[in-house]
């Protein structure tokens, strides 16, 4: 089993299922988790577990995807089951996260969430610069918050346990699987 650990203010969440969403665009869609004790930071630590094997989206899995074109990529799912995934259904899960969301679905702004929220790691504040590989300008209503949820949303969609991102803290994970139960981390186990 791999760890992962969240830390937070509310000294509730042990013990019971994510809460559901409740569809504010400012709202971060899943819960961020380090894979290492000491990078975590905050009163109150929760860990999951999760089986070795399930593969969590990644900038490579997507790379996978292109190339495998219509046969797709394996991968291991949140449940234990093999995926077939192909590049089709990302960018379907990716509209339908939008659209969950309340973002725009018009093409280019479709085409730039699944370059920078799907295609690419990196979802922090610094990804609003200019980049030639995506469509440009910066769409402002989405920051790296919504790019994070819908890189979760995308990920639960396509039966992944989460997806790696990095941001501002570094390489972290973020899973908006509401079956996921935190258990609470007390400070003696932490060191």
């Amino acid at each position: 089993m791999r760890h992962f650990y969240h830390c937070s203010r509310n000294a509730n969440l042990a013990d019971q299922p994510l809460e559901p969403f409740d569809g504010q665009t400012s709202e971060i869609r899943g819960l961020c988790f380090s894979d290492g004790e000491e990078q975590h930071f905050g009163p109150h630590s929760y860990q999951i577990s999760l089986p070795d094997d399930c593969d969590f989206l990644t900038a490579n899995l997507v790379w996978n995807m292109k190339l495998a074109v219509e046969e797709g990529t394996r991968a291991v799912g949140r449940n234990g089951e093999q995926l077939q995934l192909t590049l089709t259904m990302a960018e379907q899960a990716c509209k339908e996260a939008m659209a969950e969301m309340g973002y725009d679905l018009d093409d280019e702004t479709v085409e730039f969430v699944f370059c920078r929220a799907i295609e690419f790691d990196d979802c922090d504040e610094s990804i609003g610069g200019d980049d030639s590989d995506c469509c440009d300008p910066w769409d402002e209503q989405i920051d790296g918050w919504g790019l994070q949820s819908v890189r979760a949303l995308v990920a639960h969609k396509l039966g992944l346990v989460g997806a790696a991102i990095d941001d501002e803290n570094g390489q972290c994970y973020i899973s908006a699987n509401p079956d996921l139960v935190l258990k609470k981390v007390e400070e003696e186990e932490v060191s």
